[in-house]
């Protein structure tokens, strides 16, 4: 899971000329209106969306999937109760959305750049995993040596009686 996740993080994005689906990453111009009007932010270019990433507002990556490039959609929404502008909360909101480019993941490969990346000298996968696997064991000690550190500490200040002067 770590690896693929590495992998992710590392990926390059290619411009392809399909539909777009979920995972690919989308440059998109939009205007947006409450109850036919404009308002604040309302206008936004050059935003980049990967669809599947929950990042946006529920239903609008959605709404997104399978639009073609330069296609026109338009996305009636509502904002969730607890959108962090709460003059937006819970409002019906519509999107127009223009598709400027759709781009696909590639995930790095398991290369020599990947191993180095990650600091392996080579780029044996057998080297990567036990590289990768050596940082999470030791990522898992120190986790627990926190924890152990903090109960003692708690302890500590649970059996001693520490008088503060009045000043403090």
């Amino acid at each position: 899971h770590t690896l693929e996740k590495l992998q992710s993080q590392l990926a390059t994005w290619e411009s392809v000329q399909r539909p777009a689906k979920v995972g690919d990453r989308l440059s998109i111009r939009y205007s947006s209106t409450l109850n036919g009007k404009a308002y604040e932010h309302s206008h936004q270019q050059d935003v980049l969306v990967e669809l599947g990433s929950g990042l946006f507002i529920e239903g609008f990556e959605q709404g997104l999937e399978g639009a073609s490039l330069g296609e026109t959609r338009v996305l009636s929404l509502r904002f969730p109760a607890d959108w962090r502008v709460q003059t937006l909360a819970d409002q019906a909101v519509e999107f127009t959305v223009d598709i400027q480019a759709i781009d696909q993941k590639n995930p790095a490969p398991l290369d020599e750049h990947f191993a180095k990346k990650i600091g392996v000298e080579q780029s044996d996968p057998s080297l990567i995993r036990q590289k990768i696997r050596l940082n999470l064991e030791q990522q898992c000690v120190a986790v627990q040596m926190d924890k152990t550190r903090q109960q003692v500490l708690d302890q500590l200040v649970a059996a001693c009686d520490i008088l503060l002067p009045q000043a403090l």
